[in-house]
């Protein structure tokens, strides 16, 4: 089963140990053209994150008849993270809300997401003598993990790709331009891949932005999971999350987590 975690994947899979430079400053024009709103001027933040059908699933796992259940989530710089589930009773119930913690955790972390290269760069790297916009880490020989990274010709991260002896995880990224970005591009579609020969499962996630103030921010999130065994496909299932009530810079998040 696909594990999608949007600290964004690959990056918890990295265990580098052998060396902490690079030198060939691959990443400088995927970070001056992306656009990251949360490595910048956003210092506090609270949003909510609403998903469909989220009070049937309660009302059919528990005797509760709750009106509205929702996801708060709270962040203050530089990555302190609360997620409270909203419509619960404030005791009890303590194993259903870690469950939907859990749920939605991995998506919570897409949108708190601040790049997609500071674990990155802390390897070397050798440039793919195969495929010009690709680079390959350079990895001791103790290490099993292969990692590639592969780019458009815009210097925007393209995918990630890790390789052990059992799996192939290949993280794709397709991104947009939005008139609020500053002339940068934002993420607005990842798509995983996992697997081994002919069988791998798949997520796709699309990401819609609305302009909050002065800041270009996730709206909704729709994701797609499937299975391939060859020409099979097989559905896992799908996703809609709605982001919204955005609170910037005024403090609540640190108030609410007691930080001074």
């Amino acid at each position: 089963m696909l594990k999608f975690n949007i600290s964004l994947i690959v990056v918890l899979l990295l265990s580098v140990s052998s060396v902490f430079s690079n030198n060939e400053k691959i990443f400088e024009d995927h970070k001056l053209r992306t656009y990251t709103p949360l490595a910048g001027e956003i210092k506090d933040l609270f949003f909510d994150i609403r998903e469909p059908n989220l009070e049937s699933y309660v009302k059919s796992n528990t005797a509760l008849v709750p009106d509205d259940v929702y996801y708060r989530v709270y962040w203050s710089f530089p990555n302190n993270i609360r997620v409270r589930v909203e419509g619960l009773p404030e005791k009890g119930f303590d194993l259903l809300k870690q469950t939907l913690i859990a749920k939605v955790k991995p998506y919570v972390e897409l949108i708190l997401a601040k790049d997609l290269t500071t674990a990155l760069e802390s390897s070397v790297y050798k440039k793919d003598t195969k495929e010009s916009a690709r680079y390959i880490r350079v990895k001791s020989k103790k290490e099993l993990l292969d990692l590639a990274v592969s780019f458009y010709s815009s210097g925007h991260i393209k995918s990630i790709e890790t390789k052990s002896p059992n799996l192939i995880t290949t993280t794709a990224f397709s991104y947009s331009k939005k008139s609020w970005a500053k002339g940068k591009s934002v993420v607005s579609q990842i798509v995983i891949s996992e697997g081994r020969g002919v069988s791998s499962v798949k997520k796709e996630i699309e990401i819609e932005y609305d302009k909050v103030n002065t800041f270009g921010l996730p709206s909704e999130i729709n994701t797609v999971s499937y299975a391939m065994n060859g020409d099979k496909k097989i559905d896992l299932g799908k996703m809609n999350l709605k982001v919204n009530n955005y609170h910037i810079n005024t403090g609540k998040a640190k108030k609410f987590m007691g930080i001074e």
